[in-house]
């Protein structure tokens, strides 16, 4: 579900901007402070009501997680206060109990690494296409819309790989394939420190090249992302680990920017940023290859490795010897009575 709930959320985005781009291309520019820039705070109006239209029917309709009350707080005790601290609490116990986890904490901080990558490839996609290039606004816009669109083709295009008999992807190798293609998108970008060579990131049509190739692993490395994850949390403790999971992906997405900047300030060219991001590409995927053992991971949560249970389940059904159902007691009084009659 996890890619499915992806696509649509992508969908989704698409069909905000392009309503906001149509609003900033075709609405009359006004005069005035209320009139300056009418389109784009339209658009972010758009936006918000978009937002808050389909989070009501979420808070309305949603139903209640099935399960015991909430216990008490460390803090409050049972106080109907505890609620405000509950979750600090039980996420910084779980960050205390993260070293009995080896494989889930390493994939964390894996994870840490190469998020903060591919978000600041997009945002230096950007600014390189507006500064360097002179992309209009116009044309700048369609760099997202082409990455949402391509973000959803890749999505089931990767799970297809997955799921294919010819193929077979396991997640782990999909989402090696994914950092790979960011890091050539990288490379491809360090070429243009070459005059001679007239690629690299040198024109328009390059960057919507670009566009298409970083969507089209953008929406299939944040889904298989998550399905990974998901076999590495131990049982009845989704909500703390997601939440870990979130702080992983937001607690790294400063770092990327900062260090753009800075580079951008010291060179005066953006492009040196690309160096930097094919550095830190460079590291998730040496630990995807050589740290990271998903079967490992999912043994010491009490989980079967992923694809044992498949194994076994083929096992017991395609076997040589097959052990035949117990019989019932009204099966066996039948054949008791039968034989007595035989006799």
């Amino acid at each position: 579900m996890s890619d499915f709930a992806l696509a649509i959320g992508n969908v989704a985005a698409l069909i905000v901007l392009m309503a906001g781009l149509a609003i900033a291309i075709f609405l009359p520019e006004g005069q005035g402070f209320f009139g300056l820039n009418i389109g784009y705070r339209v658009g972010i109006l758009i936006s918000t009501l978009w937002w808050i239209g389909f989070s009501i029917p979420t808070f309305l309709y949603l139903r209640k997680r099935p399960g015991p009350a909430l216990p008490e707080s460390r803090c409050f005790g049972s106080h109907p206060a505890r609620i405000l601290v509950f979750g600090f609490e039980e996420t910084g116990a779980l960050f205390c109990q993260l070293r009995k986890y080896r494989q889930t904490l390493l994939f964390l901080l894996c994870y840490f690494i190469y998020s903060d990558s591919y978000s600041t490839i997009a945002s230096v996609g950007i600014l390189f296409a507006s500064d360097d290039m002179c992309m209009t606004v116009t044309e700048l816009i369609m760099l997202p819309i082409i990455i949402l669109v391509a973000a959803v083709a890749g999505i089931y295009f990767y799970q297809g790989l997955n799921q294919w008999q010819c193929s077979k992807l396991s997640p782990k190798a999909i989402l090696i394939i994914n950092l790979v293609a960011f890091l050539v998108i990288c490379l491809y970008g360090c070429i243009g420190f070459i005059d001679s060579i007239p690629v690299g990131l040198n024109s328009k049509g390059e960057m919507y090249a670009f566009a298409v190739v970083h969507g089209f692993h953008l929406g299939a490395i944040q889904s298989f992302t998550r399905t990974i994850f998901s076999e590495l949390i131990p049982p009845g403790k989704e909500a703390e680990f997601f939440a870990i999971y979130e702080i992983s992906d937001k607690g790294s997405s400063w770092i990327g920017p900062l260090v753009v900047g800075a580079l951008h300030a010291i060179t005066g060219n953006i492009r040196f940023s690309f160096i930097y991001l094919a550095l830190i590409l460079i590291v998730p995927i040496v630990m995807l290859v050589t740290c990271i053992d998903f079967e490992e991971g999912s043994k010491a949560i009490g989980k079967d490795a992923p694809g044992e249970t498949e194994k076994l389940l083929h096992k017991n059904v395609d076997g040589p010897k097959q052990r035949a159902k117990p019989k019932s007691k009204e099966q066996e009084l039948t054949v008791s009575s039968g034989d007595g009659i035989n006799n």
